[in-house]
């Protein structure tokens, strides 16, 4: 078992803890690299529903991948957090790819 294999069910608090603290540039690097390793993709777009705000450029990079991997866990998580941010995020072009998943 790897140190990675030993976080994986803490990771989305370590994520959140990361992003709400003066580090969040560091966050957005963790998530880049994982996103384009395909990994915690449900970790990731799970974080905006927890901190109550979105980074629209992430989580369209997040569902892009969850939606070639066809990761169902993480475009639920991916729902969630645009309904938590709704009103944050009125307009985002992000709505309209995921209801159509297109």
């Amino acid at each position: 078992m790897n140190n990675e294999d030993v976080i994986s069910p803490f990771v989305v608090h370590l994520l959140v803890g990361i992003w709400q603290s003066t580090h969040k540039e560091i966050a957005k690097k963790i998530m880049l690299s994982w996103i384009d390793e395909y990994k915690h993709l449900s970790a990731c777009s799970i974080l905006f529903f927890l901190v109550k705000e979105v980074d629209e450029n992430l989580l369209t990079r997040i569902f892009l991948k969850a939606k070639e991997k066809n990761d169902h866990n993480a475009l639920t998580n991916i729902i969630r957090s645009i309904l938590q941010n709704f009103d944050k995020l009125k307009g985002a072009k992000i709505y309209l790819s995921i209801v159509l998943l297109s």
